[in-house]
């Protein structure tokens, strides 16, 4: 039994947990309250948490600060409404010059250049003690003042980490911390690191990597996952000539929402600094998924079926070239008998039928061997 099962209740627990006993019809009907507004449209309610997963270096951090622009100026966010916010911005990894001069990069391809009036405040914790508490303490104070906060964003969560991040016990007092914060009036966003392996394999609830308390906590989930593009594709041939040869990082965006309904995936291409939706990706797997393994496998197929071709094409114009050489017609026998071929006269038929495609040759109907 876990300990904490085995540890009796405190009196002042169990007062607590009383004291939020409520009756139905207190909350239904004529009494139901107010849902509070939301936040990003469709996806976040103001007071619920958030959260961002993706690998590493794969664009979560200019996300998070492309939705930090989108809350000060009220704009749209990877096509959502965002409502005008008072946002804070923690950083835990770039340092204040660097988070300056990404965040008037983004700004300026968002448009977004007026003064925000207070609205957008920015912490950088690099080389600093990362401590939640400390960040709620300020989402605190700043509730009791006239300039509260609507969203607490934080980038990333890892460094807040203080335990093993594979044990749901000693995870689970850094999600209390998370939905503590968001009691003071603000939505807390943060970002999450995808757990090693093929994500695309995996449910969107599981990909982030630790404890399942990771996917489960939220009230909104947000995943990234790479999309698989098919060598010499339209789609590859689409990307290079939309993004005009810069490195494009096509990704599936996947939503598990508690309070909206499933808005279905979409396809992005990280176009530095920003998203942009790429409607014509819909169809190509995620990668590590089922389809993208069959993708890949079937590719792997035709290439290994390409040589074999191709092996097939230059010994029948080796045989060829002999009966020329002979003063023979290139009929199927005198083709196969002046031949290498490892294989039966049976199956040398089959290569050479117009239907087969196994080799640019075929026998045509007076049965001579002819190129395509």
């Amino acid at each position: 039994m876990r300990e904490d099962l085995e540890n009796p209740l405190r009196e002042e627990d169990i007062d607590e947990a009383f004291s939020l006993l409520v009756d139905i019809d207190d909350i239904t009907g004529e009494n139901t309250p107010r849902l509070k507004p939301e936040l990003i449209g469709g996806v976040l309610r103001k007071g619920h948490t958030m959260q961002i997963t993706a690998r590493s270096k794969m664009g979560k951090s200019w996300m998070l600060e492309a939705l930090c622009v989108a809350f000060a100026n009220g704009v749209e966010w990877m096509g959502h409404t965002c409502a005008q916010s008072r946002v804070l911005f923690v950083d835990t990894e770039i340092d204040e010059d660097t988070l300056g001069d990404r965040f008037n990069t983004i700004k300026e391809r968002m448009g977004c250049t007026e003064p925000t009036d207070g609205r957008m405040r920015l912490l950088s914790l690099r080389g600093k003690d990362a401590n939640i508490g400390s960040v709620a303490e300020i989402a605190r104070r700043a509730s009791l003042s006239d300039t509260p906060f609507d969203v607490v964003i934080l980038d990333s969560l890892y460094s807040f980490e203080t335990g093993d991040e594979n044990s749901v016990t000693e995870m689970r007092p850094l999600m209390q911390a998370l939905n503590r914060m968001s009691t003071y009036g603000c939505s807390v966003i943060w970002s999450h690191h995808h757990a090693k392996g093929a994500a695309g394999s995996r449910d969107v609830v599981d990909r982030g990597a630790g404890s399942g308390i990771f996917g489960r906590s939220p009230d909104a989930l947000i995943d990234l996952t790479e999309i698989a593009i098919r060598p010499d594709s339209d789609e590859e041939a689409q990307l290079a000539e939309r993004f005009e040869g810069r490195r494009a990082l096509p990704l599936r965006v996947s939503y598990v929402l508690r309070e909206f309904p499933d808005p279905g995936t979409e396809s992005v291409v990280f176009d530095w600094p920003l998203f942009v939706k790429c409607p014509w990706l819909d169809e190509c797997p995620e990668k590590g998924s089922t389809a993208a393994n069959a993708q890949a496998g079937s590719v792997a197929n035709s290439e290994k079926n390409d040589d074999r071709r191709a092996e097939r094409d230059g010994l029948i114009a080796d045989a060829l070239a002999r009966c020329a050489r002979d003063g023979v017609l290139p009929t199927r026998r005198n083709v196969y008998e002046r031949g290498t071929f490892q294989c039966s006269e049976s199956t040398f038929r089959n290569w050479t039928k117009r239907s087969s495609q196994l080799t640019s040759y075929y026998a045509d109907e007076d049965n001579m061997i002819v190129h395509e």
